[in-house]
């Protein structure tokens, strides 16, 4: 197996209504948690689901490593994470997936101009 992560992206909605600080926030969060997994998750596949609608973005993140253990304590990527989506005003949800790995999911509203 090559270094590296399978990664799985699907875009739903149009990019191009996307806030441009929205979809800086949505990069670096998914760059975070695909460094993360390649660096902490062991072997692992990758799915990252992107929503685009009028009034919200979400962003999910699944892989199938390890997970986090139970003593876990949050490192820079998980709280830089948290703290973008602190400044977009979303909110943001880290947890162990059923069956292993980790889901990083991100909601973030779109406010009209």
């Amino acid at each position: 197996m090559a270094p590296g992560l399978d990664v799985d992206l699907r875009v739903h909605g149009d990019t191009t209504q996307m806030p441009g600080s929205v979809g800086v926030s949505a990069y670096r969060i998914a760059q975070a948690a695909l460094t993360n997994t390649l660096l902490h998750a062991g072997p692992a596949d990758v799915s990252v689901d992107l929503t685009v609608s009028p009034s919200l973005v979400t962003l999910d993140i699944n892989d199938t490593g390890t997970g986090l253990d139970a003593g876990h304590v949050e490192g820079h990527g998980l709280r830089g994470i948290r703290e973008r989506m602190d400044l977009r005003g979303g909110d943001v949800d880290i947890r162990n997936r059923a069956g292993g790995g980790v889901q990083i999911f991100c909601r973030f509203p779109v406010r009209s101009p």
